[in-house]
């Protein structure tokens, strides 16, 4: 009877710890990314981009050519696009997709939405 209390009270302690926040998964941004965006002035595109590294940091690149960097806190992500000096702020709003805003140098501003290919 008390193994079978104990070995009760052990998958009751691992279902409790699966679904606390301490065991919450990370957003993950590694891999390559549909990125739709539209400036306030109407400019619009569509690029893939790529990011390597790590869950928290690492670079982006398009067409294997480096862009810039990305941190990500949480379900946040900043990335500096640096050739043409502009930062994307925004959140994941799942597994596979994320949304923000990005400002450029000259104060242009815009939003953005991207899709994990």
């Amino acid at each position: 009877m008390r193994k079978k209390l104990m070995i009760l009270l052990v998958v009751t302690l691992f279902i409790t710890m699966m679904f606390s926040t301490g065991c919450k998964k990370k957003f993950d941004i590694q891999g390559t990314w549909n990125l739709s965006f539209i400036w306030s002035n109407g400019t619009h595109g569509i690029l893939a981009l790529t990011f390597t590294g790590g869950k928290e940091s690492g670079s982006f690149s398009h067409k294997n050519i480096t862009l810039g960097t990305y941190t990500v806190n949480d379900k946040s992500v900043t990335w500096k696009y640096s050739l043409v000096n502009t930062v994307y702020t925004g959140a994941s709003t799942g597994d596979n997709n994320m949304s923000g805003t990005m400002v450029s140098f000259n104060g242009g501003t815009g939003t953005w939405t991207a899709v994990r290919k």
